[in-house]
């Protein structure tokens, strides 16, 4: 994974930088450094406490050095996202840990359009990324039928755009999205966030609430992977078997979000689903979030959850050819 970078601050010192390999762990990579055993234990403990090694994945930047003599580690770099990475060094003869930020300001974006295809299309083409459309399609989309927008139709989106020290930008927060129908007819909603709040919502102009008690998704993904069946072929097993929910395939390491409001009833290994969560929202509902990487931390039987929370992140423990979300709904 990494190739050899100098200069190093000391002959003995050895810098090197890479990027993490698919199905590496970072005791591998310590230990192709040359650092011992119980080097690498302390400083893999410490880095744990602060980011979820289990979470490591393809591509995350690595940066380390290593004393020669010793065979002691100096220091680690672990990129962790585009906004963040993480940092751990010695000090007082303890390895020390922390999650280090990398975004220097947002700036506000303003986008406005004429659909023509589709909204999405059309929104992509005005240079719109891909997150800022799914999430206007989240907040106008119990109200609003997509598909049968017709053409004319207008649309405005703002939006943060978060920057980094790297020169790169990843889109933030939808602020705001309007649509207008060719008809006049108006769909609207504004993020809004009472003082005081931890988080907020979105609302018309007049101030009416938009959504659901439900997310639409409970993760970000790239695609359905697999749909619900009462006769699926088990990918794994080579038998017929109903599949009661949807396969939802994302990156390893991409948080999963409850649905909406309620009480964990399940936080553990299950079976083929592997990492497991399910959450009991009322009388009549439950969901439930399969082969997850890692459960939340501090996320157990009895934890009250609100719509949006992180509740785990995707993974393909238990039987899975793959990353994704098993989502169900009881």
């Amino acid at each position: 994974v990494l190739g050899c970078g100098f200069p190093a601050t000391s002959p003995l010192v050895l810098a090197r930088y890479g990027r993490i390999r698919a199905g590496e762990t970072l005791a591998q990579v310590l230990g192709a450094s040359g650092v011992s055993n119980d080097d690498a234990a302390e400083w893999i403990a410490a880095a744990d406490r602060i980011y979820g090694l289990g979470s490591i994945r393809d591509g995350q930047k690595l940066g380390l050095r290593v004393d020669q003599s010793s065979a002691r580690l100096v220091s680690l770099e672990l990129g962790i996202d585009w906004a963040s990475k993480l940092v751990a060094r010695r000090e007082d003869g303890a390895v020390v840990a922390e999650r280090r930020p990398l975004a220097v300001g947002t700036v506000r974006r303003v986008v406005q359009g004429k659909i023509e295809s589709s909204f999405y299309a059309s929104a992509a083409r005005a240079d719109v990324p891909d997150e800022i459309i799914s999430d206007a399609a989240e907040v106008l989309g119990w109200d609003l039928d997509f598909s049968k927008i017709q053409s004319g139709a207008r649309f405005q989106v703002a939006f943060e755009e978060n920057l980094s020290r790297e020169g790169t930008s990843r889109p933030g927060r939808l602020l705001s999205v309007r649509v207008v129908e060719a008809d006049g007819e108006v769909h609207e909603g504004i993020w809004f966030q009472q003082a005081g709040e931890k988080t907020g919502s979105y609302y018309t102009s007049q101030g009416t609430a938009l959504g659901r008690d439900y997310l639409r998704f409970p993760v970000e993904f790239t695609r359905i992977s697999s749909g619900f069946s009462s006769a699926r072929l088990h990918p794994i097993l080579n038998t017929t078997r109903p599949h009661r929910g949807v396969d939802l395939a994302a990156p390893t390491g991409t948080p999963v979000h409850a649905v909406a409001d309620g009480r964990v009833e399940m936080a553990t290994w299950y079976g083929g689903n592997g990492r497991y969560v399910q959450i009991r929202h009322d009388d009549t509902y439950e969901s439930g979030y399969g082969h997850l990487s890692r459960i939340a931390n501090g996320l157990v039987p009895g934890s009250q959850v609100h719509k949006g929370d992180v509740i785990g992140y995707v993974g393909s423990t238990g039987l899975a050819t793959g990353p994704h979300l098993h989502y169900v709904m009881y």
